[in-house]
């Protein structure tokens, strides 16, 4: 079984080990890291990691996982989403697969992380749910089927 690629996108470096040492136990990964948004983008476009796992600050975070879903090449990409509280609103609408409000534990983020990794997506949270649009009548979701 070949290894899991997770590239793990944090502003310093031991917040990055810390991660991905809760992680090694869990499963068979290959990590990469990244400090910056720039460089985060620049190794996700070319390694097409199988999971992005961001804690950038501020808003960056969100430009990243923006940013993944804007691009052809990255937009498959399965996203994990670490975020403080007062910014989640703004995280709901990037397009992560999963979000996780800070402060949380590396082994909490490594088990999403995980979980993350293993879910089958039904839908694309990136592009619109068809069911989502009016088109006369009583929707399915409106009488509790779907």
């Amino acid at each position: 079984m070949a290894a899991d690629l997770i590239l793990i996108a944090t502003p310093d470096e031991e917040e990055g080990d810390r991660l991905a040492l809760a992680m090694a136990p869990l499963g068979s990964y290959a990590f990469v890291h990244a400090h910056s948004l720039e460089s985060a983008i620049q190794v996700a476009s070319s390694l097409q990691p199988d999971l992005v796992v961001t804690s950038l600050t501020g808003v960056e975070g969100i430009v990243l996982c923006q940013r993944l879903r804007s691009a052809v090449e990255t937009r498959g990409l399965r996203i994990l989403l670490v975020i403080d509280r007062d910014r989640l609103n703004e995280a709901r609408s990037a397009g992560a697969n999963s979000v996780v409000v800070q402060p949380a534990s590396a082994m909490f983020m490594a088990i999403e992380a995980k979980q993350t990794l293993e879910r089958v997506e039904r839908r694309s949270p990136w592009l619109p749910d068809r069911r989502a649009s009016f088109r006369g009548g009583r929707r399915l979701t409106d009488i509790g089927v779907g």
